[in-house]
């Protein structure tokens, strides 16, 4: 967890709403995912996707994570460059076994906001492997940071990278 946020005063006196940094790394195999983030997984690769990136944010008992952008090995491509280039893709069928029929508010998504779906989840996925289940941490500590999920060499690894956090800084 690069930052963890005391949210009251803990055993080593540490103030209140004081940022650490922690580094975390957690290896991970194909067995290890979802069906559902394997497909991800497969396709992204079969693009010539190396790694994806996010950001999390967990206090009290709920965790939050958002998808960044993909890497390539010459380019990285933002969620939005990403959608096009993967919405004829497997990923924007709806009506994948895959998907729960109570997913989406809308009676007919787009391809686009069904893959969108589809990577919130496996960077879900990808979190609660690096964090824990359920990486909301109790009421003394708030946490955030930005991660990368490297496919070839099937690590997740925390990045310290500020840019990455500026979105979460609205949720404190």
């Amino acid at each position: 967890m690069p930052f963890r946020k005391f949210d009251s005063f803990d055993e080593k006196n540490k103030k209140k709403g004081q940022y650490q940094y922690q580094n975390a790394g957690q290896y991970f195999q194909l067995n290890d995912l979802s069906i559902q983030s394997r497909e991800v997984l497969s396709i992204l690769q079969s693009f010539g996707t190396i790694a994806t990136r996010g950001w999390y944010y967990g206090g009290g008992d709920e965790g939050f994570s958002h998808f960044i952008e993909a890497e390539f090995p010459t380019h990285v491509k933002k969620e939005n460059e990403l959608l096009d280039l993967l919405v004829d893709t497997p990923l924007g069928d709806k009506d994948s076994p895959l998907i729960s029929k109570f997913t989406f508010t809308e009676k007919k998504p787009s391809r686009q906001t069904v893959i969108s779906h589809r990577l919130h989840w496996f960077t879900d996925e990808m979190v609660i492997l690096l964090l824990g289940k359920s990486f909301g941490v109790g009421d003394t500590l708030t946490i955030k940071g930005s991660f990368k999920v490297d496919f070839e060499q099937g690590i997740i690894i925390d990045e310290y990278q500020q840019g990455l956090l500026v979105d979460v800084e609205g949720y404190e």
